[in-house]
């Protein structure tokens, strides 16, 4: 996949989950990502993201930053909803987004064809 393709891709990814991250509950609920799914799908989808944007950086300080923009993202959503929608910050979901934006930035980096 050519650096353009994986930046629009990317571009994409991250729009995606800002938007989905940000929905109303009902349309949450219609989804299937509330209840015992929440958790799995908050592991997956910041997993993803930082292994993708991680997998993209050139150098380490480069993967650094993408594991950061992601953890970044992660606050920003959880701070968006409670502005918007005024419900509790939800520091757990923050965690787990952070655990999995590890994960996925280890990942990265065991992939000898990420590793600068």
């Amino acid at each position: 996949m050519s650096r353009r393709l994986s930046i629009g891709v990317a571009v994409l990814w991250v729009a995606a989950l800002i938007i989905g991250s940000l929905l109303p509950e009902r349309a949450k609920l219609a989804m299937r990502t509330t209840g015992s799914a929440h958790r799995v799908v908050h592991f997956a989808a910041f997993g993803a993201s930082a292994l993708l944007l991680v997998s993209m950086s050139r150098s380490s300080s480069q993967k650094m930053a993408a594991l950061l923009t992601v953890i970044g993202i992660a606050v920003s959503v959880e701070l968006l909803q409670h502005v918007i929608y005024g419900c509790s910050f939800e520091a757990w979901d923050v965690r787990d987004d952070t655990l999995a934006a590890i994960a996925g930035y280890t990942l990265a980096r065991l992939n000898p064809r990420t590793v600068t």
